[in-house]
């Protein structure tokens, strides 16, 4: 089943979100960039995706349709419906984290910076 190996991407990228949190502060700004697009944030867009796209579960669905309203593989699994709901959404919010943590450290490795005007020309 695609929802087991999701679950595992998504385990993996939960050890090196943990790693890359414990030894980022002696990481160089264009690693740790790089580490947050390219590693963090596409394993858990990915994860996320494969679990949104593989299982029957949506996050209303919880508990108002039977057993019976699900397909037959995915009927074993719907008392942890909940839970598989949980772990798809943690996976988007920490793919969006991630994708603005280096957002943010593009800027500053770049050096977007707000100037100001010249000859205090337009103040107020």
């Amino acid at each position: 089943m695609e929802y087991k190996n999701g679950l595992g991407l998504l385990l993996a990228a939960v050890i090196v979100s943990l790693l890359f949190t414990i030894f980022h502060y002696w990481a160089s700004v264009g690693a740790v960039s790089i580490v947050a697009a390219l590693a963090l944030a596409v394993m858990f867009g990915t994860g996320a995706g494969i679990i949104q796209r593989t299982t029957p579960f949506k996050g209303t669905s919880c508990g108002r349709k039977g057993v019976d309203g699900y397909p037959e593989i995915w009927q074993p699994y719907v008392q942890e419906c909940s839970r598989i709901v949980t772990i798809q959404a943690l996976a988007w919010a920490l793919w969006a984290l991630y994708i603005m943590y280096m957002i943010g450290s593009l800027v500053y490795k770049i050096g977007v910076r707000i100037k100001p005007t010249p000859g205090g020309y337009y103040s107020v």
